[in-house]
C-alpha cells in the first residue's frame, strides 16, 4: 500500500511541475538509457511504438512486487520496511537527478513520495493488531515503547498490547 501510495503522490507532484520529473518516467528514461542498443532494438522490433508503455508496465510490476516484499519484511520489522523505501528513494532520486535539463525541482516528486510512503507505512504497521513490528518502539513493540516510556515496570517477559499468546519470544540478536 505504501509503493501505491508513493506512485500516487509523485505522479501528482509531478504533475503540477515538469511531468518528465515523475518518478516513474525518470526511472523509466533512466533504464532507457542505460539498455544496451541490442535489447532496445530488441524490444522496438517487438512492441512496436508501445515499446515505452511495455518499459513502464514492466517498471510498475516490479515495483509492485518490491513494495510487497518490503511490507512483509516491514511487518517483521520496520528498519526493515524503511531500508526498502530508502533503495526505492535512492533509485527514483538518482534517476530523476541524471535526467536531461533536470534541476533540483525533479527532486520535489520523489522526496514528496519517500515521506507519504514513509508515514503510510508506520501507520500501516502501527495498526497491525498487536503492536505491529516490534521495530515500531525500538525493539519492544508499537504498545511496549509507549508503556515503557512512561515508567512503567514490566518482567523481561512481559509484553504491552496484551495480543499475543504462547509466552515470549527470546530477544532477537
Amino acid at each position: 500500500m505504501a509503493g501505491t501510495v508513493a506512485v500516487g503522490i509523485g505522479q501528482f507532484v509531478a504533475s503540477l511541475g515538469a511531468q518528465a520529473s515523475s518518478p516513474i518516467i525518470a526511472v523509466g528514461d533512466a533504464a532507457i538509457g542505460l539498455t544496451p542498443p541490442p535489447v532496445k532494438n530488441f524490444a522496438i522490433s517487438t512492441f512496436g511504438s508501445d515499446d515505452k508503455t511495455a518499459l513502464l508496465t514492466g517498471i510498475l510490476i516490479l515495483l509492485a512486487l518490491y513494495a510487497a516484499l518490503i511490507g512483509i519484511l516491514g511487518t517483521r520489522r520496520l528498519a526493515y520496511g524503511l531500508a526498502g523505501l530508502a533503495a526505492f528513494v535512492g533509485i527514483g532520486l538518482a534517476a530523476a537527478a541524471t535526467r536531461p535539463n533536470a534541476g533540483a525541482g525533479y527532486l520535489v516528486p520523489t522526496l514528496v513520495a519517500a515521506v507519504a510512503s514513509v508515514i503510510t507505512m508506520v501507520l500501516l504497521l502501527r495498526s497491525i493488531p498487536g503492536g505491529g513490528p516490534e521495530a515500531a518502539g525500538g525493539g519492544r513493540g508499537a504498545a511496549g515503547a509507549a508503556g515503557g516510556a512512561a515508567g512503567g515496570s514490566k518482567s523481561p517477559g512481559a509484553r504491552s498490547g496484551g495480543a499475543r499468546s504462547g509466552g515470549s519470544r527470546p530477544p532477537r540478536k
